[in-house]
């Protein structure tokens, strides 16, 4: 319930700002249009985009330098990723599918991810999170791409949907259709490429977290409560606290 009543409480804020920006639209307020210029935000309903040019010049230090290794890297993305993508589309079909048939029994090899219908509803900052840091990475592949191949990048910025954060880079379309199939293909490619070796990295941290903070815990000796619910018969006097370890049961 405290989820819902903090989408409430971001949906009013919202909407909040986009009357006050109707109104100084409105009204023609100087400052407050010099404002929005000066920093690069656009207010609309449920919707906040920024966007600058003040990272134009990293991304054409980064794309411009280490130029052997951003060939090879961008040469093996676009070759893996036009791999998989007959894999990604048969797993799409096999997901949607599996998501209207009727038949689709608990054994279902794939699932949709929806928060807050078969995914906690409290963990969405988690989502909003994940969702920024892969569009970051997803998005300076496209961008570091495009300036190896000599295609001017316009801005770059956030999308901000509600509580979903899209970052995104806006690259000149006249100088891609200049480019031959090939070095589209790589621009192209380049953001899902990076989305694969964030997967890969994360899941090695994942695999190597338990590892690194084994000294911490643990394993095999018991379980720890972390909470009891209010009407639990296992609460009381002669029952459990939380941060008690429960070791046997007769």
């Amino acid at each position: 319930m405290e989820v819902y009543a903090t989408l409430l409480i971001i949906a009013g804020i919202y909407s909040l700002l986009f009357f006050l920006d109707r109104f100084y639209k409105t009204c023609s307020h100087y400052p407050y249009i010099q404002f929005l210029k000066g920093t690069g935000l656009e207010v609309r309903f449920l919707h906040i985009k920024w966007q600058t040019t003040a990272l134009n010049r990293t991304f054409l230090r980064w794309g411009s330098g280490h130029s052997s290794f951003f060939s090879a890297w961008f040469q093996w993305g676009t070759y893996i990723s036009v791999l998989l993508l007959p894999i990604a589309i048969i797993l799409l079909i096999v997901t949607i599918f599996q998501t209207f048939s009727r038949k689709t029994t608990n054994n279902s090899v794939m699932e949709a991810v929806i928060p807050g219908v078969n995914l906690p509803a409290s963990e969405l900052g988690y989502y909003s999170l994940t969702l920024i840091i892969s569009s970051i990475v997803h998005e300076a592949g496209h961008g570091i791409a495009a300036i190896r191949e000599d295609v001017h990048l316009s801005n770059v910025g956030i999308n901000l949907f509600f509580i979903l954060p899209v970052a995104y880079v806006s690259l000149n379309s006249d100088d891609i259709q200049k480019l031959n199939p090939r070095k589209s293909l790589k621009i192209f490619c380049a953001g899902v490429w990076h989305n694969i070796m964030l997967s890969v990295v994360a899941y090695a941290v994942y695999m190597i977290l338990p590892i690194l903070f084994s000294s911490l815990y643990i394993l095999n000796n018991g379980v720890i409560v972390t909470d009891i619910a209010k009407h639990s018969p296992l609460k009381g006097a002669n029952g459990l606290y939380s941060n008690d370890k429960v070791i046997q049961i007769n």
